[in-house]
């Protein structure tokens, strides 16, 4: 058997330049085919393998929730009230759109017809939510007294800024009947820690302002998510530089923790096996006190390896 390696290895002395070009095609035809198998980063996947961690991770593959990138906008310059949360908003809003392909829906701002056909729901089914005090209140708005000052309070909504929200509702309802019924809905509200203001979901306190963005890949999915959640990170400190001192963008989310730790992960790989074949050359070298020795231990290796993976791919 030892006789075949004689062999091969006198063949390969007497021809090193073919050799050598044979060695570099064989690098280059399994290259070609290393280079189009697409590995799969699942962050679940560094979950050791066990029934009730398979039943772990398929579970946090299918919570909806979990994959949600939540946005918050602090304000930050509590002495500055005429400053608003929601310009902030509206300019992180902006500047996410040429991000479209990765997100499915972005939650967290009411639709202006949301708000309108909510009104005329109330309005076209008023008596519904209306009980024995409302009733005595709209003959209490039916008086002339208040009928004028009712007139009087939509001639200086409709002269101000605000008409061109507030003229379709005085339109559609002149004396303001219909808030009667909305102040129902309100009333189901479970949660007071929060309110609308300009359309947005902000804290009771309004320092903080919510947003909720829905991903199309999965949390798990950190390959297809790193270029996104590069781009966010992009927005986010320029964002945090325009408005420094009045607001600050932060966000979690598993998108984001995933990408964050499979970069970690990698590159953690990436400089121990540096380090390791680093030392390991320096150790062989010093050994066979020779440059080229360890280079030509590892030529098998390397070729074994593009060899198997083109295996793989076929």
């Amino acid at each position: 058997m030892h006789r075949i390696f004689i062999y091969i290895y006198y063949l390969i002395s007497k021809n090193r330049v073919l050799s050598a070009v044979l060695t570099f095609t064989i690098l280059l035809f399994c290259g070609f085919f290393a280079s189009k198998i697409n590995f799969e980063e699942d962050i679940s996947q560094i979950i050791p393998k066990n029934e009730k961690s398979d039943l772990t991770a398929k579970v946090l593959r299918q919570l909806d929730f979990s994959d949600k990138i939540v946005v918050i906008i602090e304000k930050k310059d509590n002495l500055n009230n005429e400053f608003r949360l929601s310009e902030t908003a509206d300019a992180f809003l902006d500047q996410i759109k040429p991000l479209q392909n990765y997100i499915d829906a972005v939650e967290g701002k009411v639709d202006e017809n949301k708000i309108s056909e909510t009104f005329d729901f109330v309005n076209q089914n008023l008596p519904l939510f209306l009980d024995e005090k409302d009733y005595k209140e709209i003959e209490h708005k039916l008086n002339n007294d208040s009928i004028a000052k009712q007139v009087e309070s939509n001639y200086r909504s409709l002269i101000s800024p605000t008409s061109l929200v507030t003229k379709e509702f005085i339109k559609k309802d002149p004396l303001g009947i219909t808030f009667l019924g909305l102040k129902k809905l309100n009333a189901l509200n479970i949660n007071e820690d929060f309110k609308l203001e300009d359309n947005y979901i902000i804290s009771k306190d309004g320092k903080n302002l919510l947003l909720f963005i829905s991903p199309k890949n999965k949390g798990s999915e950190t390959k297809n998510n790193e270029f996104f959640v590069d781009e966010l990170n992009k927005i986010k400190e320029n964002l945090n530089q325009n408005f420094r001192g009045k607001t600050e963008i932060s966000y979690f989310g598993s998108p984001v923790i995933g990408v964050a730790n499979a970069q970690q992960i990698k590159k953690d790989i990436q400089n121990t096996v540096i380090i390791s074949m680093t030392v390991l050359l320096i150790l062989l070298m010093y050994y066979f006190r020779n440059l080229f020795t360890p280079l030509i231990i590892f030529l098998p290796t390397i070729v074994s390896v593009f060899i198997s993976l083109m295996i793989l791919y076929l």
